[in-house]
């Protein structure tokens, strides 16, 4: 397979580093240092998604910033709008996000074990909006009873989750 002029004399090389549960390799599949922030505290980053424009939604169980949900631009610099409107993100448990994942309006659907978005009660699923509020007329009555693992758009646009719960209003 024929390589990209950029990465020809360096393909297979793999230069180690130290991470913070968030890095994106590069062109050529080496580690591109540009996207790795020690913002996390303790916990992992569970879930990355990746906009049209190149913004990076990740979730997960980190404690800092305290809120399991933090947005890097495509320069790989902090949000820090959507950061400011996420406000205390997802709360109400210990185990935080699992599952993130983008609507054909861009809109951001997160999957977890939670039961508060920025005070708001949102039990195990929450759809933002854009620049990082809660969309509002998105509404589940009580939602989820436990974790949900994985959060899907259909061709039609349409919310799949699944996950460790047995009840779902």
């Amino acid at each position: 397979q024929e390589l990209d002029e950029r990465c020809k004399g360096i393909a297979g090389e793999r230069t180690p580093a130290t991470l913070s549960s968030l890095a994106r390799p590069s062109l050529c599949h080496q580690y591109d240092g540009s996207l790795c922030h020690s913002r996390r505290g303790s916990g992992a980053v569970t879930a990355v998604a990746v906009d049209a424009a190149g913004n990076v939604v990740a979730v997960g169980d980190f404690t800092t910033p305290p809120s399991r949900v933090i947005r890097f631009s495509n320069t790989s610099a902090l949000d820090a709008a959507f950061n400011t409107n996420v406000g205390t993100g997802l709360t109400g448990t210990s185990l935080g996000a699992q599952a993130v994942v983008l609507d054909g309006s861009s809109r951001i659907i997160i999957g977890g074990n939670f039961t508060l978005y920025n005070g708001t009660a949102r039990s195990g699923l929450v759809r933002l909006n854009t620049n990082g509020t809660n969309d509002a007329p998105f509404t589940i009555g009580s939602g989820t009873n436990n974790m949900v693992y994985e959060v899907r758009i259909d061709a039609m646009n349409r919310i799949m989750n699944g996950g460790d719960f047995t009840t779902y209003n």
